[in-house]
Order: C-alpha cells, then sequence, then structure tokens
C-alpha cells in the first residue's frame, strides 16, 4: 500500500495542521506503509531535522495565507493510481488540484479538514465547500464549516 499525504504546508512550517500532517505520515510509515508528502517550499523554510518520510517540496508563493505551487498539479499526475492520497485541507487551491488529479489519474483521495476555527477568508470556504454534496448552492449562503466532512473521494 502506499498513501501519500498532500499538505499546503509542513515542518519546519509552524502549525497545528503541519505537526498533524507530519505525526500520521511518521506513524504510517512506522506500520510498514510506503509514505511520502507533498508540499509547499516557501523561501526561508529550510527544514530544521532530517524527515523519516521522503518530503517533495514544490517550489511557492505565499497569497494571502495561501500557497500557490505551479508545480504542484504536474507532481500529483506521477502519483501511482493505487496509492491513497491523504489530503490535509486548510487553505483554498490545493483541494481542488487534487480533486483534478484524482479524476485524471483515477486516484483515490481522503481530505481532512483542519482548522482551530473558521477559514481564514471568506472566499476560502466558497472555494473549499462548493464540492461538497450537503451543500445547496441554490440557498445563497454559504455553508457552516462544521458541515464539511471527512471524506473518501468517491
Amino acid at each position: 500500500m502506499r498513501v501519500a499525504h498532500v499538505t499546503p504546508y509542513y515542518p519546519p512550517h509552524l502549525g497545528g495542521m503541519e505537526h498533524v500532517a507530519r505525526r500520521i505520515a511518521e506513524e504510517t510509515a512506522a506500520a510498514g506503509v510506503e509514505v511520502s508528502v507533498l508540499t509547499s517550499a516557501l523561501p526561508g523554510g529550510i527544514p530544521k531535522r532530517e524527515e523519516k518520510t521522503p518530503v517533495t517540496r514544490c517550489a511557492a508563493v505565499e497569497v494571502g495565507h495561501t500557497p500557490v505551487m505551479p508545480g504542484l498539479l504536474p507532481r500529483l499526475l506521477t502519483i501511482p493510481r493505487e496509492a491513497i492520497v491523504h489530503l490535509h485541507v486548510a487553505q483554498p487551491l490545493v483541494p481542488e488540484l487534487v480533486r483534478a488529479a484524482a479524476a485524471i489519474r483515477g486516484f483515490l483521495f481522503l481530505r481532512t479538514f483542519t482548522s482551530t476555527s473558521a477559514p481564514p477568508a471568506r472566499s476560502g470556504g466558497y472555494c473549499l465547500s462548493t464540492r461538497d454534496s450537503s451543500w445547496d448552492p441554490s440557498s445563497g449562503r454559504p455553508p457552516r464549516w462544521s458541515s464539511i466532512p471527512p471524506a473518501m473521494s468517491p
């Protein structure tokens, strides 16, 4: 079995999602599963320790607390079809790219929404939520964040 973790940020970037993604990746690898991590490489983000799992960092610029990684989609398209992608969701753009790559390549993905409170930007709420089948766009209001559960791709 192969698991690829895709996360907008990863240590040494500080934050809860980053810590959770690293712990899950390390514990899964310790259980004998082939694990890799795909994340952003923001200027100044140099790892302070050797990683226990392979980490691929895509060049990125940060716009509105969101890493924009032009090379992410091509990297996602190299993930084997038999792999399971664990998407750590906190910002827009990365989830949409994972979903597009999954549709093209045919791999399954699990998404875990990680946040300590509300999303950082209202537009991110619309962007992340339009994929969720429990949200009714005709209601004229954005969905409640608590209504977005972790889910497997179809």
